[in-house]
């Protein structure tokens, strides 16, 4: 018996229709799914950025030892886009800046070590009476004690806020919440 070809379908790959379908669901899912991932991207911010900074200081801290002291972090100033609202606000970066002469502030002998640029979408701040922080011969920070907080907006929303605590020793603390950093 023979068969008839119109009759012997072979069944390979998708109907436009079904691919259609399979698509729409993916969307759809993914649709609900997107606000739940925002909380996670804000952590995955600030867990960058608090590591840029952390590094800086190791980097500040090998410097001053090297160079037997004068290593300063300095915040950036606004400019290319950044602005930073107050002088709390480390938001645009920070250098690491070798001073021959011992200055805070930049003078034109300032040796620039490395640049950290901006976090994106994170807020850096410090105490406002800070505009750079020094590290001396023995690579300890002049202050006794540096709160650094990290939020992913300027309201500082508690619920995403993260600080760093820095000693003079050079030991490094990462606290989350609204929390003071021990011994302050």
């Amino acid at each position: 018996m023979r068969i008839h070809p119109a009759t012997q379908r072979m069944t390979r790959g998708f109907t436009a229709i079904e691919l259609l379908v399979t698509i729409a669901i993916v969307a759809i899912l993914a649709a609900i799914a997107a606000p739940n991932f925002q909380p996670m991207f804000e952590r995955y911010r600030l867990q960058r950025a608090m590591g840029e900074w952390e590094n800086a200081i190791f980097f500040a801290r090998t410097e001053a030892l090297k160079r037997g002291g004068n290593v300063y972090m300095r915040k950036t100033p606004s400019g290319d886009g950044c602005t930073a609202d107050t002088n709390a606000d480390w938001s645009c970066g920070w250098t690491v800046v070798y001073s021959p002469t011992g200055s805070s502030t930049p003078v034109s002998t300032d040796v620039s070590l490395q640049t950290f640029s901006r976090p994106s979408n994170t807020y850096v701040m410090l105490d406002p009476s800070r505009t750079s922080l020094l590290f001396n011969s023995s690579g300890r920070q002049k202050l006794n004690l540096i709160k650094t907080t990290f939020t992913p907006d300027k309201n500082n929303s508690v619920n995403a806020m993260a600080i760093v605590c820095s000693s003079a020793a050079g030991r490094l603390l990462t606290l989350k919440g609204e929390i003071d950093c021990p011994g302050s």
